[in-house]
């Protein structure tokens, strides 16, 4: 008996420590999958900005981690998100910076990334843009054996590169992004050489955009465009074809790539659904649209986004697609139009319960500006002071640059001088933050300004920094009314040279202007039809109400339509007729323009090579013109000084440029004073600059020329004459 008993026991025993065994991994598995579950659930509501809820979840999440593990720390982390989302930015950095100093943190790269970014979104966000950008330097560090964590690392990275650009440009440093971002496509870092070489590059190219160096922009984009994408996600190909759109817009010669590009771009962003982005790139092609000549493409492109906005509740895109509307028909000079459109996008914005300042501030420029258009100042200056209060606490160049830019015009534009020196310098603020192919307007209404003031020579300069921006695209680009008016004041001065410079370019505009009348004209007979096609398309709406009630009248209303769709089908014939007539005229009119303009132009050529062969023939102007003293520089000035140099060497520019073609505006004049064997304390009393300036711009030429330490520099530069 004792021994089945004894046998007993032990059965008992290991029936026990099976079913503690199984409970143990049974509790194990369910731990696991509560684990998995409320991290998914907190990753959802971190990416939906939740706070309260984030909050709470993250601190079920912690319950079930084992301290000191990796869910532990990704547990903190969805707390302090917590307080991120509540913008509590410097509770934020206490936290992470106590947490960071566990010493099992540093076991977990990926959680260690993700923990910087965090900390480098909350000096962004807090205005510290210097730290903000060494943080991002900083994720860009890590790395890691194991591929899955390998890949969050690669997330965290774009992303850090994205936001690093972001915070040099809104800081001013793009100049510095474009270093870093050529270093880093010289030195990549592991993650950077095995997924992000496109990606380098893309960012570099719109550094470089930033800065007004189109050519090497233009150069990298395409660099970008031609890689392969490792993982091509929506939003990296939205980013890559809006860069190269924005890249290309100033390029007449690529418009038809730029209208690709961003059509690519609009599908990558409804594809998860950036509706920024959309928005973004919409306004961008319709300013293509513009360009190319195609107004109806553009006025269907903003019609469709308002309607689409309007249907999925994006009460910002349908906004933002009512400006775009406002502003294209102030370009048509439809005046009550854009007027009843910028009034839909300002109540659009302000009936929001949660506004969005920016919007509100776009909105009320646009209405400052249809009000300006229409000849009312006072409501034109209070839109525009109501958009400078939206602005105030975002960065310049997110609106208040716009602000500056349509008060600044006001008020030099004025006659009374009041405002005047206001004008100015909110132009001169415009100046430092616009893109190049802005500034152009605010150097004509500068000049302007200047001039009035009495201030001829700083004006002066103005138009010449107009005029160089203006040539300097592949296409001509006109500022309304500022070739005439420089014209009109090299006339007054009697300056030649000046005079058939602007009257080259005021001949061209005019000529481009005679296209835009053509498309002016067939824009007004559309929206007229337009006009009466809705007036038609109401009718069929109440016919059909009314047919409801009488089934007599039926018939009348369908008669009522047919006649009403043949009338419409007449005013689109005699419309049809009256395009081509009118375009029939317009053409002969500009033959007639440009046989006259060429009459003109041949005539003052020939005055221009008859005045040139008395200058050469003059003893006296051949002697002036070989005179280049150095001390001319400081006397007439860099104009004068390059003038005479080039009449004496007509060839050495060219050929400098040929040999160095990235050499800049101060880097010629060092070369020119170099040929006329001018010494570096010479250098220094000419140029005013201090010794060691003359040194770098030195060592920078030497560079450019890619010259060795035995070569020297003079006998180089020489070489050219």
């Amino acid at each position: 008996m004792k021994k089945p008993s004894f046998l007993f026991l032990i059965y008992l025993l290991i029936t026990g420590i099976y079913f503690t065994s199984c409970t143990r991994r049974s509790d194990i598995d369910l731990t696991i999958q509560m684990q998995d579950s409320l991290r998914n659930i907190c990753e959802r509501m971190a990416m939906e900005l939740q706070t309260d809820s984030l909050r709470n979840n993250a601190a079920e999440y912690l319950k079930v981690t084992q301290p000191y593990s990796r869910d532990y720390f990704k547990a903190l982390q969805f707390q302090i998100l917590a307080d991120f989302n509540e913008r509590n930015y410097d509770k934020v950095l206490e936290n992470i910076h106590r947490t960071t100093l566990h010493p099992k943190f540093s076991d977990y790269e990926d959680i260690n990334c993700h923990y910087e970014f965090t900390r480098a979104r909350c000096y962004q966000y807090s205005g510290k843009f210097d730290q903000a950008i060494e943080s991002f330097k900083n994720c860009l560090k890590f790395d890691s054996e194991t591929d899955s964590l390998r890949e969050s690392i690669r997330v965290i990275t774009l992303n850090a590169m994205l936001q690093m650009m972001n915070t040099y440009i809104n800081s001013g440093k793009a100049d510095e992004s474009a270093a870093y971002f050529t270093f880093l496509k010289d030195h990549p870092t592991p993650i950077i050489n095995d997924y992000c070489q496109r990606d380098v590059r893309s960012l570099l190219a719109y550094s470089y955009y930033c800065i007004d160096s189109i050519p090497q922009a233009e150069r990298y984009i395409e660099e970008a465009l031609n890689m392969s994408m490792y993982e091509a996600s929506p939003a990296r190909k939205f980013r890559d074809y809006s860069y190269a759109a924005a890249i290309f817009y100033g390029n007449a010669q690529r418009h038809e790539e730029v209208v690709e590009w961003c059509h690519h771009a609009i599908d990558a962003a409804e594809e998860y659904e950036y509706t920024i982005g959309t928005t973004w790139t919409k306004a961008l092609l319709g300013r293509i649209y513009y360009k190319m000549g195609h107004l109806d493409d553009a006025l269907e492109l903003y019609t469709k986004s308002a309607v689409a906005a309007r249907s999925s509740g994006d009460f910002k895109g349908e906004a933002n697609a009512y400006n775009s509307l406002a502003n294209l028909y102030l370009y048509w000079e439809q005046y009550p139009h854009a007027n009843e459109y910028a009034t839909i996008a300002l109540n659009n914005n302000l009936n929001q319960p949660n506004r969005d300042m920016t919007l509100c501030g776009e909105s009320y420029v646009m209405k400052g500006l249809v009000m300006s258009k229409m000849g009312v100042a006072d409501s034109s200056i209070y839109y525009w002071n109501k958009a400078d209060s939206c602005f105030a606490d975002l960065p310049y160049a997110s609106g208040s640059i716009n602000v500056d830019k349509h008060l600044g015009a006001f008020y030099v534009d004025q006659e009374d001088n009041k405002n005047l020196q206001e004008g100015i310098d909110r132009l001169r603020r415009v100046l430092c933050s616009s893109a190049w192919y802005d500034r152009a307007p605010s150097y004509f209404l500068l000049a302007k300004g200047l001039i009035r003031q009495n201030k001829t020579v700083a004006g002066e300069a103005m138009l010449d920094s107009m005029y160089h921006i203006l040539n300097s695209s592949s296409s001509p680009l006109f500022v309304d009314e500022a070739n005439k008016y420089a014209l009109q004041h090299y006339l007054d001065k009697n300056d030649q040279q000046n005079i058939q410079r602007y009257a080259k370019l005021y001949l061209q505009e005019t000529e481009s202007k005679l296209n835009d009348v053509v498309a002016k004209k067939v824009t007004e007979a559309m929206i007229e039809y337009q006009t009466e096609r809705k007036e038609q398309q109401l009718l069929l709406a109440q016919a059909e109400l009314e047919q409801q009630e009488l089934r007599v009248k039926l018939y009348i209303l369908i008669l009522i339509c047919l006649f009403a769709v043949l009338c419409s089908f007449l005013i689109w014939s005699f419309h049809k007729r009256r395009y081509y007539h009118l375009r029939h005229q317009l053409v002969e009119q500009r033959c007639q323009n440009l046989l006259k303009n060429m009459e003109v132009v041949t005539q003052r050529s020939r005055e221009t090579e008859s005045q040139l062969s008395e200058l050469l023939s003059n003893k006296e102007s051949r002697m002036e013109i070989a005179s280049v003293a150095p001390a001319l520089y400081r006397q007439s000035g860099e104009t004068k000084f390059r003038e005479r140099f080039s009449q004496l060497h007509p060839t050495f520019l060219p050929k400098l440029k040929e040999r160095v073609p990235n050499i800049t505006h101060s880097e010629e004049v060092l070369c020119m004073l170099i040929v006329l064997d001018q010494t570096t304390e010479q250098m220094i009393d000419i140029l005013c600059i201090a010794r060691s300036s003359v040194n770098m711009a030195r060592h920078r030429l030497r560079k450019k020329m890619e010259l060795n330490k035995e070569d020297s520099l003079e006998d180089v530069i020489k070489i050219l004459l």
